[in-house]
């Protein structure tokens, strides 16, 4: 809105995007292999550079050098730039980067897999895969963007990291979280909250439904 009003001064009333919280839901089956007493931390997106992928290896790498190997990387996606991301990785922490590869249906599994969804983001216009975390109950690391501030607040659903190609700030909100694992269920807890009660289909056909009457 703030980059139409100032051409359009008009009186918006704003619809967000929807989803199936029933689908996108904490009691999704999460992936067994990967549920071998390692913490996960999840990225997923197309592999374009405006995803932030390259930024993500960079700050799990720090993560895992300071953390340690209990520490796992899933990527889900795929794309033509996917041998060049993997050729970017340090050969000390490659075999502790999981590339699941493209996912469509069996995603909530995925998030549910996780203990934090983390999307270095440089430019999105609302976010679709921070609200599947949060509606699967995952806190989120998440560029400080206007596009994901529309959907969460800092420290409330996860965190927001100023400066989207920032792989040191990544890497710190990613271990601040992996330390803390009531904080992480805490926010997770709002995350699911506010996905439901904001967000679900049901809420938002509602409001298209009496827009339009």
């Amino acid at each position: 809105i703030g980059s139409l009003s100032r051409y359009f001064p008009y009186r918006y009333d704003v619809i967000p995007n929807g989803i199936d919280d029933r689908h996108f839901s904490p009691d999704a089956d999460p992936i067994p292999e990967l549920r071998d007493g390692k913490l996960n931390i999840l990225f997923l997106g197309r592999f374009d550079p405006r995803n932030g992928l390259g930024t993500m290896l960079e700050a799990f790498a720090t993560v895992r050098r300071e953390w340690g190997p209990e520490v796992r990387l899933v990527v889900v996606g795929d794309g033509p730039l996917r041998s060049y991301y993997q050729k970017r990785l340090p050969a000390d922490i490659a075999d502790d980067v999981h590339w699941a590869g493209r996912v469509n249906w069996r995603r909530p599994s995925y998030y549910t897999t996780a203990d934090v969804h983390c999307t270095p983001c440089q430019r999105a216009s609302f976010g679709m895969v921070l609200l599947e975390a949060m509606s699967c109950g995952r806190p989120v690391v998440a560029s400080r963007i206007s596009g994901f501030q529309l959907l969460m607040e800092h420290g409330r659903q996860g965190l927001l990291i100023p400066g989207a190609e920032n792989a040191r700030r990544f890497a710190e909100g990613l271990l601040y979280l992996l330390d803390r694992p009531a904080e992480r269920a805490r926010m997770g807890r709002e995350g699911r909250r506010t996905a439901v009660t904001r967000y679900s289909w049901s809420r938002v056909a509602a409001q298209l439904e009496a827009y339009y009457l």
